[in-house]
C-alpha cells in the first residue's frame, strides 16, 4: 500500500517587520516551503499581501498548533484549510506573472486596475473616466462628459492617471 501525502497551503500573518524571524522559526519545525508574492518598488522589496504569506504543510493538522505559537507569527487563518482551490489558483497566477527574479511586475497590477479613474496631468487633467478595455499598450476609456471612447497609449509619460 502506497501512502500518498497531500500538501496544502496555510495563510499566516506575521508580525510587522518580523517576516525573517517567522521564516527562521518555521525552519526549526521543518517548514521551509513558503510563498509570498513580492514586487520591487524603489529598490525595496514589498509583499503585496502586506503581512500575510503562505506556508505549505502536509495534511497533519497537529502542525497547526506548532505554527500558531511560532515566534514572528501573529495569526493563522484556519479557514485557509477549507479554501485550497482558490489559494492554489492565486499562487499559480502570481507565479505565472513573476519575472525571472521572482518579482511581480506592472503587468500583474494592470490586471487589477479599478475601472474608474481620474487624469492627473495631460490634456484631460482632472477629468474622470471609465476603463472600457485595455491591453499591454493602450487603455480605451470613456470620459465623463464625452460620448465617444478615446484610446491612450500607456507609454505616454505626459499623461498621469489615478485609479479610484
Amino acid at each position: 500500500m502506497i501512502l500518498k501525502i497531500r500538501f496544502m497551503w496555510l495563510i499566516a500573518k506575521n508580525k510587522p517587520s518580523e517576516f525573517n524571524l517567522a521564516i527562521s522559526e518555521l525552519a526549526k519545525i521543518n517548514l521551509t516551503k513558503t510563498y509570498r508574492p513580492i514586487t520591487k518598488i524603489n529598490k525595496k522589496i514589498k509583499n503585496i499581501l502586506l503581512n500575510y504569506f503562505f506556508i505549505e504543510i502536509d495534511e497533519n493538522r497537529e502542525i497547526l498548533k506548532k505554527i500558531k505559537y511560532t515566534k514572528g507569527i501573529n495569526q493563522i487563518l484556519e479557514d485557509s484549510l477549507y479554501h485550497q482551490k482558490p489559494i492554489n489558483d492565486f499562487i499559480q497566477f502570481c507565479k505565472s506573472e513573476e519575472d525571472p527574479k521572482g518579482y511581480l511586475g506592472k503587468k500583474f497590477f494592470l490586471k487589477f486596475l479599478n475601472t474608474k479613474g481620474k487624469f492627473t496631468s495631460g490634456p484631460f487633467k482632472n477629468i474622470f473616466f471609465e476603463v472600457l478595455e485595455q491591453n499591454d499598450k493602450e487603455i480605451k476609456v470613456l470620459l465623463d462628459n464625452y460620448k465617444h471612447p478615446i484610446v491612450i497609449n500607456k507609454d505616454q509619460s505626459t499623461v498621469g492617471i489615478d485609479f479610484i
